[in-house]
């Protein structure tokens, strides 16, 4: 069940950041398009290197997902006997645990920030019209 939950908590938050990290470049592309500034891409270096980040991160938070609860506040069982699950709340402490630590490391900061992108690109019309060109 470890395993799983590890499995799991490292899923999720590798593609939350992930899709994060891809975001802000579409972000600095679009900006730049529209305010007709030259976007430069990142090296090939540079997007290995945050990949690397980003999956070391996520693993990170899948080992702390299979810390004993001594340490840590979040148990990972099976919950209605089907999945492991590293994020249950158990009492106050884990409740408030999840949301102001575990909640937002694995997938509501890059939540939040994928909406702003998309709000803003939405509400700034920052992408032409069909089938026009500026």
């Amino acid at each position: 069940c470890k395993w799983q939950g590890w499995f799991l908590a490292t899923g999720v938050a590798g593609n939350a950041w992930m899709n994060f990290a891809i975001t802000r470049q579409i972000h600095m592309l679009v900006r730049g398009g529209y305010s007709f500034v030259r976007y430069k891409p990142p090296t090939q270096q540079r997007v290995a290197m945050e990949a690397a980040y980003v999956y070391l991160f996520a693993s990170a938070l899948g080992v702390l997902a299979i810390l004993p609860q001594t340490k840590f506040p979040v148990r990972t069982y099976a919950q209605t006997g089907f999945v492991c699950n590293p994020a249950a709340q158990y009492d106050a402490a884990s409740t408030a645990f999840w949301y102001l630590v575990w909640g937002p490391a694995l997938f509501m900061i890059p939540l939040i920030y994928v909406s702003y992108v998309g709000f803003d690109i939405y509400s700034n019309n920052l992408l032409p019209e069909n089938r026009s060109t500026r």
